[in-house]
């Protein structure tokens, strides 16, 4: 004997069917809360996540990109490639995204939108769609969501595992990946965790000698060797406790002269280091913290460094002293000192690691932390579909 059980859940559980002609069988809505918006900001790259398994903060996972098979609602059974975010409700004018993980049994996803115009004063609706059959191609396009100005983006994709020499840290403009190397050749992986948004790198692992990521170059687009500023070198760190120094964001050649621009982690502070020469600041001790340092416009002297810390303009201090940056054949580097033969690597986490060849705005600075810090802060009143309520049904043998 067979029973047939209808149940009648929210919307926000199971998606709800939508009434636009694209194809798509679910939709739902996404506002973006304008007061997380520090200023009108244009092509903005914005957060999208879900499932605390891609960090505490992102938004509720009710197996929207799981695939059918695994009880969500994408077709594509391969790759779950059948969703996309559009600008109207009848989901004919996609908007430009990234799919940086996609975990197709969970539905746990990290996802960056390009947003044209992020106003900070009027909320923004955004339209999921998801569940199309016809749909077995990729509708994501990485390099398109960030502006030309950024010369790598690293979003430390992986959540449990291992790095290793076999699988590069890829950058999402496509130009500068980063491999598993220590700076003495030999190479060890490096442990993944959840970060502040999806994935996030562990550097302080079991090894004996503790791994980083680097890229000896050439680079591509990076400025010219020598040139002063502009630029601008962020990610989120947490020291977790450790004791030893190192450098846990670096480029240049500290090799023979020391013109290099990197965020060191002294073990008890931090400071920014330059030809031999340093300025200091305090905070980001415990815990997650992102940590942007900026070099103005046709400055070359470390006592013009800009530094936030979570969004916040900090202040430096120090002697400082003029440096010429060496970029296009030394090192680019996370956990390690640039182009140096001596092991001195910073032990803590990593995460959203972004080089840009610009000074970012502080309004942007600021959007960037709140928008990764919270994403179920900055995406509020997410709801699921147009009905209220919507079915599965369920056969019991």
């Amino acid at each position: 004997m067979k029973t047939l059980l209808l149940f009648l859940m929210a919307a926000s559980a199971w998606g709800a069917p939508c009434a636009g002609a694209n194809g798509y069988a679910f939709c739902q809505t996404l506002v973006l809360d304008h007061t997380k918006v520090a200023a009108n900001l244009s092509n903005y790259p914005a957060a999208i996540c879900f499932g605390v398994g891609m960090g505490a903060n992102c938004l509720q996972n009710s197996k929207q990109l799981a695939t059918a098979a695994n009880g969500g609602f994408l077709q594509d059974s391969t790759h779950g490639y059948d969703f996309i975010f559009t600008s109207d409700s009848g989901g004919t004018m996609p908007y430009t995204y990234e799919t940086s993980i996609h975990n197709l049994v969970t539905g746990d996803t990290e996802i960056w939108i390009l947003i044209p115009s992020a106003s900070s004063t009027v909320d923004l609706t955004v339209y999921m769609f998801y569940g199309n059959a016809s749909i077995t191609t990729d509708q994501s396009n990485a390099t398109a969501v960030w502006d030309s100005d950024y010369l790598a983006v690293h979003h430390m994709q992986l959540t449990s595992g291992q790095w290793s020499v076999a699988v590069p840290l890829t950058d999402s403009t496509g130009a500068n990946p980063m491999v598993i190397n220590d700076v003495s050749g030999s190479r060890f992986p490096v442990d993944a965790i959840v970060g502040v948004v999806g994935g996030a790198a562990d550097l302080a692992t079991g090894s004996s000698v503790a791994a980083a990521f680097i890229n000896g170059g050439p680079f591509t687009n990076f400025p010219a060797n020598g040139s002063p500023g502009p630029f601008t070198l962020e990610g989120w760190f947490n020291v977790n406790g450790a004791a030893t120094s190192g450098e846990a964001y670096c480029f240049g050649n500290n090799a023979t002269d020391g013109s290099r621009w990197a965020l060191f982690w002294t073990g008890s502070g931090w400071l920014i280091e330059a030809r031999n020469r340093n300025v200091s600041f305090a905070g980001a001790t415990s815990g997650w913290h992102r940590i942007v340092t900026e070099l103005p416009s046709g400055q070359n002297n470390l006592t013009a460094a800009v530094i936030y810390i979570d969004g916040v303009l900090t202040s430096v201090s120090g002697a400082g002293g003029t440096f010429a940056p060496f970029y296009t054949s030394t090192a680019y580097s996370s956990g390690v000192l640039c182009g140096n033969s001596v092991q001195e690597h910073y032990k803590g986490y990593t995460d959203e690691l972004r080089f840009s060849k610009i000074q970012r705005s502080a309004d942007w600075v600021l959007t960037d932390y709140n928008n990764q810090s919270n994403v179920k802060a900055f995406w509020s009143n997410s709801t699921t579909g147009t009905s209220s309520q919507t079915g599965r049904t369920i056969i019991i043998n």
